[in-house]
């Protein structure tokens, strides 16, 4: 899938829901969400998306952080969105940087995507901010920046340069 059909799933998305959060887009869209306390991610899972009986559900593990919640969860929509008849109950457990997984790391795309404005990172990068400071302006992990970066080179952005080199499994498992 080419990430150009990722930016423009996302564009329909917004101009058809509006700019709402994950959770009032996976309610729209009828995707059932199971959010409870799963245990610590490193002993269980963050989330995952299946498929039962055509419908499509999300669980989500609320035993991480809420920033993480609002990743994990994008990330699962982006498999329901991007995957409906694939999604099947691997968890999700690190975001991916790299075409090693294609649906997981398409996946990262649109929770990129989704979750990122795009004015928001192009204003804090003419500033000269870091990707690192740019994190942390935004409050997301470091990874999602870089996949974020990579969506508006597509859009073509070609003067961002962002000196980091990302590795896929900074979440763990």
């Amino acid at each position: 899938m080419a990430i150009e059909y990722i930016i423009d799933a996302v564009a329909f998305l917004k101009q058809e829901y509006g700019d709402i959060s994950p959770m009032a887009l996976a309610h729209s869209k009828g995707i059932l969400v199971d959010a409870q306390h799963y245990g610590n991610i490193q002993e269980s899972f963050r989330g995952f998306a299946i498929q039962l009986h055509g419908k499509l559900h999300i669980t989500l593990n609320l035993d991480q952080d809420e920033v993480m919640q609002q990743v994990c969860l994008a990330h699962e929509l982006g498999h329901c969105i991007l995957h409906p008849y694939s999604a099947d109950a691997r968890s999700f457990t690190s975001l991916s940087l790299d075409n090693t997984s294609t649906t997981e790391y398409e996946a990262s795309l649109f929770a990129a995507e989704y979750l990122i404005n795009d004015n928001d990172i192009l204003a804090l990068c003419h500033d000269g901010y870091s990707v690192q400071q740019i994190a942390c302006s935004l409050g997301y992990p470091v990874e999602l920046i870089v996949l974020k970066v990579k969506l508006l080179l597509c859009k073509g952005y070609s003067e961002l340069r962002l000196p980091f080199e990302a590795h896929g499994d900074f979440l763990g498992n």
